[in-house]
C-alpha cells in the first residue's frame, strides 16, 4: 500500500505493438505534462524506443523532474509480434465469405495470443514481479494484454483496461437491421 506522502504513481501493462500502445504513450505525455504523478510502464523492450522518442520529442513541455518520473520495466519473454511471426503467416488473411470467416476464426487465437503455457506463464511471473516492486496507486492494462490483466488481478488490484476499440465498434454489431446507419446519429 501506498504511503500517504508517497506521489501518486500509475502503472501500465501493455503489449509493445503500436496500436495497442498509442494510447498508452498519450497518457504518459500527459501526465508528464501535469507533473505530479510517476509513470511506469511494463512492456516488451521493443516500447523502450518509443518511450525514448516520446520523451527526446517532448523535453520542452515537462518540468526538470520528468527523466525520475517515468521508469520502464521491461517484460521478458516473446512479444505479440515475435509470437506471430513464429506463425509463419504473413498476417491474419483468410477467404471471403462465411467459409473463409470460419477458417479465419478458427486461427485467431493462436494468431494473436500464440504463447505457449511456459511462455504465458513466465511473462505472468514477470508482471507480478514488476507490481510487487512498483506497488502502484493504479493499474492500468492493455485489454489484449491478458498476462498482465491476470496478475494485476492476482495481487489484489483492480486493473482499468485500456481498449484501442472504440465503444462504437462494439455496439454497432449489437443492434439488429442496421440501425446504427439509420436509427441513431454516431
Amino acid at each position: 500500500m501506498m504511503a500517504s506522502n508517497q506521489r501518486t504513481s500509475v502503472l501500465f501493462l501493455a503489449n509493445s505493438e503500436h496500436g495497442q500502445t498509442n494510447i498508452i504513450l498519450a497518457i504518459t505525455h500527459e501526465l508528464l505534462v501535469r507533473g505530479d504523478v510517476d509513470v511506469h510502464i511494463g512492456s516488451f523492450p521493443a516500447l523502450e524506443r518509443r518511450i525514448d522518442k516520446l520523451l527526446a520529442d517532448n523535453a520542452s513541455a515537462y518540468d526538470g523532474s520528468f527523466r525520475s518520473r517515468i521508469h520502464f520495466h521491461p517484460i521478458r519473454g516473446p512479444s505479440n509480434t515475435d509470437v506471430f511471426i513464429r506463425t509463419g503467416k504473413r498476417g491474419a488473411f483468410h477467404p471471403p465469405g462465411y467459409h473463409g470467416a470460419v477458417l479465419g476464426f478458427q486461427s485467431l487465437c493462436e494468431d494473436i495470443w500464440g504463447w505457449t503455457e511456459e511462455e504465458y506463464v513466465d511473462i505472468y511471473n514477470c508482471c507480478v514481479e514488476i507490481i510487487k516492486t512498483v506497488q502502484p496507486s493504479v493499474i492500468a492494462a492493455d485489454f489484449f494484454f491478458l498476462q498482465g490483466r491476470d496478475a494485476a488481478y492476482n495481487t489484489g488490484y483492480t486493473a482499468i483496461l485500456i481498449n484501442t476499440t472504440s465503444l462504437t465498434h462494439i455496439v454497432l454489431g449489437l443492434q439488429s437491421q442496421s440501425a446504427a446507419l439509420w436509427k441513431y446519429p454516431l
